[in-house]
């Protein structure tokens, strides 16, 4: 026998080799479920985390962030036992009278409403340069029972719709626990 005849048998076969593992990776790829989202779990709430997200405690609140350091988009989730003033109607009120910054400038009001997300009603206030000047804050406010909710997410103007994305997606998978009685 030839060595170039078994040479190019070898090839051959090599080759269709790669070409069926090349078309198998593919078609895994395509018709394979994505991964289940990161799960955050704290005592009182948990939510599936966006693509991206990660959150620590941060004394009394958590904060997330998408990417590493320095992040164009932050989140700071907070929960308190409900108190008097922890109502949908108190959160709106707060919300349309936006607090001047410590330069003195009022942040711009773009928006106020409210949705449902989670099995929860919502208020939702979009402000302008609240928090970061050329950024937007949307700042989410609900209640429970038991507790009062208040979630505020901000990033760079340019980035609204992306993450936006990010935000429904996180607080449409929030679970809000039960506290234990006080």
């Amino acid at each position: 026998m030839n060595f170039r005849f078994i040479g190019m048998v070898g090839l051959g076969f090599a080759g269709t080799l790669a070409g069926l593992a090349g078309a198998a990776w593919l078609t895994s790829w395509l018709i394979a479920p994505a991964p289940p989202p990161k799960r955050f779990i704290t005592d009182t709430f948990e939510l599936d985390l966006a693509p991206g997200w990660s959150c620590d405690l941060d004394e009394t609140e958590y904060v997330c962030r998408k990417g590493r350091p320095p992040t164009a988009s932050i989140a700071v989730i907070a929960m308190k036992r409900r108190g008097p003033d922890d109502n949908l109607e108190a959160y709106e009120e707060h919300l349309r009278h936006p607090e001047p910054n410590k330069d003195g400038t009022v942040p711009q009001l773009r928006d106020l409403k409210r949705r449902r997300l989670a099995n929860h009603e919502w208020v939702e206030g979009v402000q302008l340069s609240s928090e970061i000047p050329n950024y937007v804050t949307i700042y989410m406010a609900t209640n429970t029972s038991q507790v009062g909710v208040l979630a505020t997410f901000s990033f760079h103007k340019n980035r609204e719709m992306d993450e936006r994305r990010d935000l429904d997606s996180m607080l449409s998978s929030l679970r809000i626990h039960q506290l234990p009685p006080q």
